[in-house]
């Protein structure tokens, strides 16, 4: 069994800085995986657009092709942080020694909360209750582009007619529903990758170092999402000056790229330094792990996964 750590909040900072320096390591070998993974999602998008009847197809399996490039991606990661040259490869990782099917199972949790939080919906608000919604928005709309004042007297009639806590308690199961999702992927795939866990056991132990940590986990997303602000703006920045020069499809294309070569690197280095920080692997013969750090042993033990 593998032990959990409990490390502070500031942790969730210190992932994503670690993200930055293996990025910085090999700035060049990464960006051109993240942007290799981009190009193939971009694709598959373009591809499902023009031909609306293979879409829906195509997009099933870009979304379960997600999980296994991004565990390559963090394989990739990792190498970049042991000296040794990202390649292209890499990012098939994950179709290796039976791990492909451990790793699609990360799209199952989204599925699972999207059909529990419709049927709550149903239940908790129903169909009447959501067009109700609805009808009050689009009236709601209509006064104010007429420029119209609603009085207070209306609003009270309009919330009476409204469904307002059943639909919070939706709300409110909906975000712990979200929360849950978020920390059980958090840290399934460095798990199918380095430890052979099967997608159940990865997606069980994900969730329970994620609420063991909580703080520092919420750290660490507030932290991507404040990046993630800094990033727009410069990409927009630059997307301004780079239209002028090359016009504005080839400069969004760059951008783009650009983005995935830098975003998903980092976010794969962030998972990896929090997937090292909090599971403490068991030693196997002969090898000497030290604070904690999985050893090379640990991390290149046979690919058998456990029942």
């Amino acid at each position: 069994m593998t032990d959990i750590r409990k490390v502070p909040a500031a942790a969730g900072a210190r992932w994503l800085m670690a993200g930055f320096t293996v990025w910085r390591s090999a700035p060049l070998r990464l960006g051109q995986l993240g942007m290799l993974f981009g190009l193939v999602v971009m694709l598959g998008v373009t591809l499902s657009a023009l031909n609306p009847a293979l879409g829906i197809v195509l997009q099933l399996l870009i979304l379960f092709a997600v999980p296994v490039m991004m565990g390559g991606l963090i394989w990739a990661v990792r190498e970049a942080e042991h000296g040794r040259l990202p390649r292209p490869g890499h990012l098939l990782e994950g179709t290796r020694n039976g791990r492909m099917p451990h790793l699609m199972l990360a799209v199952l949790p989204y599925f699972l909360a999207g059909i529990v939080l419709g049927l709550l919906q149903l239940l908790l608000v129903g169909q009447e209750g959501v067009q109700r919604w609805l009808d009050v928005q689009q009236e709601l709309q209509q006064l104010s582009q007429s420029g119209q004042q609603v009085s207070q007297e209306r609003l009270y009639e309009l919330a009476a007619t409204l469904p307002v806590y059943r639909t919070l308690l939706w709300m409110a199961i909906s975000v712990l529903t979200t929360l849950a999702v978020a920390l059980m992927l958090a840290l399934m795939l460095p798990q199918v990758m380095f430890e052979q866990r099967n997608g159940w056991q990865a997606l069980a132990a994900s969730l329970r170092a994620g609420l063991a940590n909580l703080p520092a986990m919420v750290v660490l997303y507030a932290s991507v999402l404040v990046s993630l602000v800094a990033l727009n703006i410069a990409a927009f920045v630059v997307l301004l000056v780079v239209s002028l020069i090359l016009g504005p499809a080839l400069a969004l294309v760059l951008i783009l790229m650009l983005y995935t070569g830098t975003l998903l690197p980092v976010l794969a280095g962030a998972v990896y330094a929090a997937w090292k920080d909090l599971f403490s692997l068991p030693p196997l013969p002969g090898s000497h792990p030290g604070n904690g750090t999985p050893s090379a042993a640990s991390e290149s033990r046979p690919d058998v996964f456990e029942a």
